[in-house]
């Protein structure tokens, strides 16, 4: 359970990532500036991490066993704290 755990956080922490800091989705993050709604949601790495993790935790869920829906909003929770911390230590950060 542990090892499944850990992958899922890489893939999480490893999509938000990509979508908070490559090329590859700037014209989607420009978009997403647009919707007010979306906009803080989206563009903060940390808080995109919530979100990747909840998609991440659609396909992948190693809190499966639980209630099903409870799962994913813990594999988001725990997606977004982890990030938190790594983004807090400079682990992430560009600097």
């Amino acid at each position: 359970m542990i090892e499944s755990i850990l992958v899922y956080l890489l893939i999480s922490i490893g999509v938000s990532q990509l979508w908070s800091h490559s090329k590859i989705f700037s014209r989607i993050r420009i978009l997403t500036v647009k919707i007010p709604i979306v906009r803080d949601a989206l563009l903060c790495p940390v808080c995109a991490s919530y979100w990747m993790g909840l998609f991440v935790s659609l396909l992948i869920n190693p809190l499966y066993p639980l209630v099903p829906y409870v799962s994913n909003i813990a594999c988001g929770v725990i997606t977004y704290l982890v990030a938190g911390l790594l983004y807090k230590n400079n682990i992430l950060n560009d600097d």
